[in-house]
């Protein structure tokens, strides 16, 4: 009932609560089990929250879980960011459905359309084959090699090499197509529409930093 009377307090409550449970989820540094018993010390008295918040903070084991991500993790990061944008900026739409579809730009199948001969790993001198096959199989699960598009890419043109995902391939349409969002509009189609046509090792790297950047922004 305190928090009826006290709007501003209740908004900071949410706020914390929101922080703990992403910082959480991206560190890994509490249980999902131990949540029934914390929420109870948080409904008691919310200094608890701000006290287990605080054994949480915006570190390098938050800012690691980005670069290895699941695609139900990586899908809510990118909506909220989008939600985000959204709320600074001017958009024409600034409520969203949860309805859009996770895409890896490198495919997670890499091998055939994305192979070291064809797109040559950036620091292909300085490191060996396997080091560049390893490198490259790890950066496509980083928050910056994905996207969410308003429809599912066909299967097939998902694997395709980067151009042919954008553009897409006979009656199979590319990312071009479905990029309502300004993490896909802004961040990936306006590039390639500039002549950027290269999406690589840096690119991901890159783009996670920004989405770092932002992420702090939110939760940090």
């Amino acid at each position: 009932m305190k928090y009826k009377s006290d709007e501003n307090l209740l908004r900071q409550v949410f706020s914390n609560l929101e922080k703990y449970v992403i910082r959480n989820m991206l560190s890994k540094k509490i249980e999902t089990k131990s949540y029934n018993k914390l929420c109870k010390q948080f409904i008691e008295d919310e200094k608890n929250l701000e006290n287990v918040l605080n054994k949480i903070p915006f570190d390098q084991d938050v800012e690691k879980g980005l670069e290895k991500l699941s695609n139900k993790e990586a899908a809510l990061l990118l909506f909220w960011i989008e939600l985000y944008r959204r709320y600074k900026g001017s958009y024409d739409l600034n409520e969203l459905k949860y309805d859009y579809s996770l895409e890896h730009i490198m495919p997670q199948n890499w091998q055939k359309y994305w192979n070291l001969n064809d797109v040559p790993h950036p620091r292909k001198e300085k490191l060996s084959e396997e080091e560049q096959k390893k490198d490259r199989s790890n950066k496509i699960y980083w928050i910056g090699n994905m996207t969410l598009l308003r429809s599912k890419l066909n299967s097939s043109l998902s694997n395709y090499d980067f151009q042919r995902k954008m553009e897409g391939e006979g009656r199979k349409k590319g990312i071009k197509n479905y990029a309502d969002l300004s993490i896909t509009k802004d961040d990936i189609v306006n590039p390639y529409n500039n002549g950027d046509h290269t999406w690589n090792e840096i690119k991901i790297e890159e783009r996670t930093d920004k989405l770092k950047r932002e992420i702090k922004e939110i939760w940090g």
